[in-house]
């Protein structure tokens, strides 16, 4: 069994942090705490309330996991070199070894954890919940009493690492005529959404020039993120081609060999998740970036076409 680490022995380089999230199904709200021990120093209390990234349903695993990150966080702004995490959520512990493509949230832990782990030595404990462990339970009433509406958020623990949801919805128009993609793009970021335009830079002689566009807007979303200091976005399309080969599947022409090849340059400096379009909303978005598309071709590339 995990023994409960003595505070008066924790090195000056080395943090330790107790973490839980927590979920309230009748509030539908995701919220976390944490409890954070240093060398000498008075225990730090932080709480607050989840933000969802754009498309992700509400667990107390997700919440977990923006705890975490949250805590590593904390402990390289304190020039910490290593921290160690107690949590009693074995599941996030599993999404910190393999990336779950499925799971949006899952995706962002383990790309955000990732590049943390550059900067500081990270160690996750797991103890079972309500065991006897003090600041585990103490990190739970935090977490719980933020959607009970007992405590006040605190803000303090929040930096520019940690952003809101960002999502962009992509569409695009083939014309058969003249063989070329165009595209459409609606990016949500910061309380704000922008358009853009554009057609694919290249025509392959294998694949779905419409797949072109598609993946052409992928790749123009990534370098606009990229620009804007974006940590992490979802991408949402229509196309399950787009979507396999984001995964390295189906990859059998020369479209998807470029297309792979631009999203490994890029995952050097992004977290992203590609996913398909499935509720009304989504897919509404994608059909008007998609007449944004078309449009574009026919007042724009048409034009220097003919």
């Amino acid at each position: 069994m995990v023994a409960e680490p003595d505070e008066e022995e924790i090195p000056e380089a080395e943090v330790i942090a107790y973490t839980d999230g927590s979920f309230s199904d009748e509030r539908q709200m995701c919220s976390y705490g944490i409890v954070l021990l240093c060398e000498r120093v008075e225990p730090k209390e932080f709480k607050g309330n989840v933000p969802l990234l754009a498309g992700e349903k509400m667990t107390s695993v997700g919440a977990e996991a923006y705890a975490i990150i949250c805590a590593v966080d904390k402990a390289i702004a304190l020039k910490k070199k290593a921290i160690k995490i107690y949590t009693d959520c074995a599941g996030v512990i599993d999404w910190s070894l393999k990336q779950r493509n499925s799971l949006i949230r899952s995706v962002w832990f383990y790309r955000s954890l990732k590049k943390q782990k550059k900067e500081i030595k990270v160690e996750l404990i797991h103890v079972y919940g309500h065991n006897g462990f003090a600041y585990n339970e103490r990190a739970d009433e935090l977490a719980k009493s933020v959607w009970q509406g007992k405590l006040k958020q605190d803000s303090s623990l929040f930096n520019p690492a940690i952003q809101p949801p960002v999502a962009a919805y992509i569409g695009a128009f083939f014309n058969k005529e003249y063989n070329i993609s165009s595209y459409g793009i609606s990016l949500y970021h910061n309380d704000t959404n922008q358009i853009f335009k554009g057609t694919s830079p290249l025509i392959f002689p294998q694949g779905s020039i419409l797949n072109m566009g598609k993946a052409a807007a992928v790749i123009k979303t990534l370098d606009v993120c990229k620009e804007k200091n974006v940590s992490f976005i979802t991408i949402y399309t229509d196309s399950e081609k787009i979507v396999a080969w984001s995964k390295g599947e189906d990859a059998d022409n020369d479209i998807a060999s470029w297309f792979l090849d631009s999203l490994k340059k890029r995952k050097r400096a992004l977290n992203f998740s590609i996913v398909k379009a499935e509720t009304v909303k989504e897919l509404t978005h994608i059909k008007n970036m998609a007449i944004v598309a078309e449009d574009y071709w026919k007042n724009e590339v048409k034009k220097l076409a003919g």
